[in-house]
């Protein structure tokens, strides 16, 4: 049985096609017949770019899926549906409403923006009959596609990331490197989960977790890390700062470095480079499922690359699919671990 339930989908910047992706794989999995939910973790949906003031795609449901949106949008819908549920967390725009729909027809979604709210979101959407849950994620914020959240993730880039198609293939690769950090083994993961937010080293023989700092932000001193540390293990957000303390290490090949999941590694590529160049490797304890990468070869200004020379591009650097979906928009070829 398909262990992923749940899909976020994840753009790199705005006007990377985000929205455009969401809805071609809400097409997909409905033509296989797969009942779907579908929710956001932002507001997604509406017919302008509130900051932009451009025309945007709408977001198209279909007779049966189940969708999640707020009060205030449910109410604007244009369609019949069936309420199945009413949360009883309050947001801005109202409780969390989720739905049957009884007719095709287009929503405005808006759904929690705590990861934790929309774990439960999501969970409940499942326990309603849902096979898969598709989550639109919020512009370049990567935390709905942890692993704590949703079990895969499709990621848009594009030409609004970047008008140089070098720099757009290298951030894109960078952000899959990160997603593609492997897992600790399964002893290690046990042992680090216990251990809470700060900065941790875990003595290679006897395993005992001495804690550097409380947060990563606040800094630590490399000179605290000694040569029979094993294991660093950080839990927090991971900063240029944090790499290059670590890079100064002139051990650090025989240390293993773990974070929680690719989400909090916010290091800028360069740094990340040198950490790595440096023979130092991040791994993590929530390993991250990239299904796919969806690319729109057009900025907002009108600039665009030729579409083939870009997928060409990004697939011989990376091993997941690559498709524009407004060119190969009847695919039906299978996307590992989705179907």
């Amino acid at each position: 049985m398909n262990s992923i339930k749940s899909i976020s989908i994840v753009g790199l910047e705005k006007n990377t096609g985000k929205t455009q992706a969401l809805n071609f794989f809400i097409d997909y999995l409905r033509r296989k017949n797969i009942c779907l939910g579908v929710t956001s973790i932002g507001i997604d949906g509406e017919s302008t770019d509130q900051v932009t003031l451009t025309q945007k795609p709408r977001i198209r449901v279909y007779k049966d899926m189940i969708f999640s949106t707020c009060e205030k949008f449910y109410r604007e819908k244009n369609f019949v549906s069936e309420i199945l549920n009413v949360g009883e967390d309050m947001s801005a725009l109202g409780r969390t409403v989720t739905a049957r729909a009884k007719e095709d027809g287009m929503i405005i979604l808006s759904g929690p923006s705590i990861m934790s709210w929309m774990k439960k979101n999501i969970d409940s959407m499942l326990q309603l009959g849902c096979e898969k849950v598709l989550v639109d994620g919020a512009i370049s914020r990567l935390s709905s596609s942890s692993p704590d959240v949703t079990d895969a993730m499709i990621l848009s880039t594009g030409a609004a990331l970047t008008l140089d198609m070098n720099e757009l293939v290298r951030q894109t690769k960078y952000k899959v490197d990160l997603a593609s950090l492997k897992p600790v083994d399964k002893l290690t993961s046990m042992a680090l989960a216990t251990l809470g937010q700060g900065v941790w080293t875990i003595e290679r023989e006897s395993m005992y977790a001495k804690k550097l700092t409380d947060s990563p932000s606040l800094g630590f001193c490399a000179s605290d890390i000694k040569r029979s540390t094993g294991i660093v293990y950080i839990n927090g957000v991971v900063s240029s700062k944090v790499l290059k303390n670590l890079c100064s290490l002139d051990f650090l090949r025989d240390l293993q470095i773990v974070v929680t999941d690719f989400t909090k590694v916010f290091a800028d590529h360069l740094t990340y480079e040198i950490f790595v160049k440096k023979a130092g490797e991040l791994k993590v304890l929530n390993p991250a499922n990239l299904v796919a990468i969806t690319v729109n070869p057009t900025s907002p200004s009108g600039y665009s690359f030729n579409s083939e020379t870009l997928k060409n591009r990004l697939r011989h650097v990376i091993s997941v699919p690559v498709i524009d979906v407004l060119k190969d928009g009847d695919i039906d070829a299978p996307f590992p671990g989705l179907d």
